[in-house]
């Protein structure tokens, strides 16, 4: 049971530090897309942290996986370097018991993603792109080119 722990917190802080990195990475690359269509038409913050709070949900779908992979492999790597699976190894500990835990929290995860894919993720597909062309239409003849300045 400590092994079990002590190999789940060896994942914790890499599962988190990936999921704000990508998420991150993914909102800037958000925010660089649609800026054009944003800027200049007077919105109000509220109405940006909505538009960003539903666009959320699709980077949530792509960096819950792809964190889980960059823990699990820094995890194990990290074991491996310390020679701490050698040593649970010599200790009778089997690998299939090593991954029991991640392996159970990795089934957690996918039945929480797959509910949150279900239910969360196309009500807050729906009402981004409701809100995006909303966004559109306040002002349709604002657009931004280089070398021109609008008014």
């Amino acid at each position: 049971m400590i092994i079990h722990q002590y190999i789940l917190k060896k994942h914790l802080f890499p599962f988190l530090f990936s999921v704000i990195t990508l998420i991150a990475v993914f909102l800037l690359q958000f925010l660089m897309k649609f800026a054009d269509r944003l800027i200049g038409k007077g919105l109000s913050a509220i109405v940006i942290l909505k538009l960003i709070t539903y666009n959320l949900a699709w980077m949530v779908v792509l960096v819950v996986p792809m964190s889980v992979l960059i823990a699990t492999i820094m995890a194990f790597g990290s074991l491996a370097q310390n020679n701490e699976v050698a040593a649970m190894k010599s200790a009778g500990v089997s690998l299939y018991r090593m991954i029991a835990a991640p392996l159970l929290a990795s089934v957690v995860i996918a039945y929480g993603l797959t509910l949150f894919n279900n239910h969360v993720y196309p009500n807050a597909n729906h009402a981004a792109r409701i809100m995006l062309q909303d966004v559109s239409r306040k002002k349709p003849m604002l657009s931004l080119m280089p070398g021109v300045l609008s008014q």
